[in-house]
């Protein structure tokens, strides 16, 4: 799915699926998701240990095969986000966000003006090496189709929720459940009474200001709960998870015949 109908999407309340890509450095893992039936690949840089060539890569075939590349930059600055979206990345997962002040700042380093101050550097993989005749024209194109998602991942960004999502430019509320459930001193129980009310309060902020929330889930059950519960920006696993748990079905499996 291309980033202009993801975004769509979202607005209409309708939710996306996608996973996330940690570990496979081969570009050929984007299509191979995309011909899975993901909407949307997160690719991890604050975890993971891609290089920026490596990641380009991925945008590039991303980009080949229809598929929303949404890059989780290591962190906050604007380096960081200009470079992101250069080499090719259709939108940012931004960790960390606490503030409406850091959520505002992030819209600016992302997007060009009238709208923020992105670095102007047209004609680049993220305009696929094309001309760019009227700047005007693709500045406002870009803008529009960039996919900006910040992570809600302490009990700070949820006690502040409604000031973080008034701020304009925001296309998800992205819950890192793992780390929330640690800052409200349950690490891993991703089911436990207080994350799970710390998570409905973001859904209420993000449907009261008209602003998507999701998260990243571990199994396709939890997910589905999010679904029922009002979520639309929806990812599951990651290739590591899924390879992992594949071949643990065929080992028990193997182990039960």
């Amino acid at each position: 799915m291309r980033p202009i109908e993801l975004k769509q999407r979202l607005r209409e309340g309708r939710p996306v699926l996608g996973t996330m890509v940690a570990l496979c450095r081969t570009p050929d893992v984007m299509p191979v998701v995309a011909n899975s039936g993901m909407d949307f690949a997160l690719i991890d840089t604050e975890h993971g240990a891609f290089t920026t060539e490596t990641v380009a890569d991925l945008c590039r075939a991303a980009r080949g095969a229809d598929l929303t590349a949404i890059l989780r930059v290591p962190g906050r600055g604007p380096t960081h986000v200009s470079r992101s979206l250069d080499i090719g990345a259709n939108g940012l997962m931004m960790p960390r966000i606490e503030t409406a002040d850091e959520a505002a700042e992030v819209i600016r380093w992302a997007k060009y003006a009238p709208l923020g101050n992105r670095g102007l550097a047209l004609g680049g993989a993220a305009h696929d090496y094309g001309p760019v005749p009227d700047p005007h024209t693709t500045m406002a194109a870009t803008n529009e189709a960039t996919v900006i998602l910040i992570q809600i991942e302490s009990q700070e960004a949820v006690g502040r929720i409604d000031e973080i999502a008034a701020v304009p430019g925001l296309d998800v509320l992205l819950i890192g459940p793992m780390d929330l459930s640690q800052t409200l001193g349950v690490p891993g129980q991703l089911e436990h009474p207080d994350v799970i009310a710390a998570m409905r309060e973001v859904v209420r902020a993000g449907r009261e200001h008209g602003v998507a929330s999701g998260t990243h889930s571990p199994t396709i059950d939890q997910c589905r709960f999010w679904r029922e519960e009002g979520m639309t920006f929806l990812a599951c696993s990651s290739e590591v998870g899924m390879i992992r748990s594949g071949l643990g079905n065929l080992r028990r499996t193997f182990e039960e015949d």
